[in-house]
């Protein structure tokens, strides 16, 4: 975890099946109980930590050389495995077969925040789903390759949609994307069913597809 005020340097976190840790050098310090299988730290405010639990999400914050823990939110019951943010505020917590939830944090954070959950109703394939971040934005890399969250601005409906920016064979259903990782030069690293490649940014904002082994 970086720049957490209070603190002079990164803070070294793990989340593993036996709780929340932090690791000072060759030692570990357990700081809650938990069977916790990811974790994120919000973008907004730094200090505070999200880690998914096998039966839901709580919070943790640092203030005064101390971790505070915030509980559970509540609306969310289900193994969350991935979470990702968005700029504006968005947090998205992922089950493996069972949707996505989206938490509204745009006024601060509660234990009882705007939440949605979306599934195939809205537009997900079915089967497993990861997340990941490119161009600051949250994406899904599903059975049938990439979507995207889009809300229509006219009608106000929210739907998952096939992301067309990476190329026709991440859009039309037929290559599953497992897992993918947007490195410093806006390139996409992914793990598909055809095997592993990346996606390279040109300069006029399209991609070209490249396997690697």
């Amino acid at each position: 975890a970086d720049n957490i005020p209070g603190t002079s340097s990164p803070v070294l976190l793990a989340a593993t099946s036996d709780g929340i840790f932090q690791i000072n050098g060759k030692k570990s310090v357990k700081l809650f109980v938990a069977t916790a299988l990811s974790i994120h730290q919000c973008k907004t405010n730094p200090e505070r930590i999200f880690t998914g639990l096998k039966d839901g999400v709580s919070s943790f914050h640092f203030k005064n050389g101390t971790w505070i823990n915030d509980g559970y939110l509540s609306g969310i019951s289900k193994p969350i495995h991935m979470i990702r943010e968005s700029e504006n505020n968005q947090v998205w917590f992922a089950t493996k077969f069972e949707g996505a939830y989206k938490v509204d944090l745009s006024g601060g954070f509660e234990n009882s925040p705007p939440i949605a959950h979306f599934d195939t109703t809205y537009g997900l394939p079915a089967g497993r789903l990861n997340l990941f971040t490119a161009k600051n934005e949250v994406l899904f890399a599903t059975p049938k390759g990439l979507y995207r969250y889009k809300v229509n601005s006219g009608d106000k409906i929210k739907k998952f949609f096939p992301d067309t920016s990476f190329g026709k064979m991440f859009s039309d259903g037929s290559r599953d994307v497992f897992y993918a990782f947007e490195d410093n030069k806006q390139n996409l690293w992914m793990n598909t069913g055809g095997g592993n490649g990346v996606a390279y940014r040109k300069r006029d904002g399209t991609y070209r597809w490249e396997d690697k082994p």
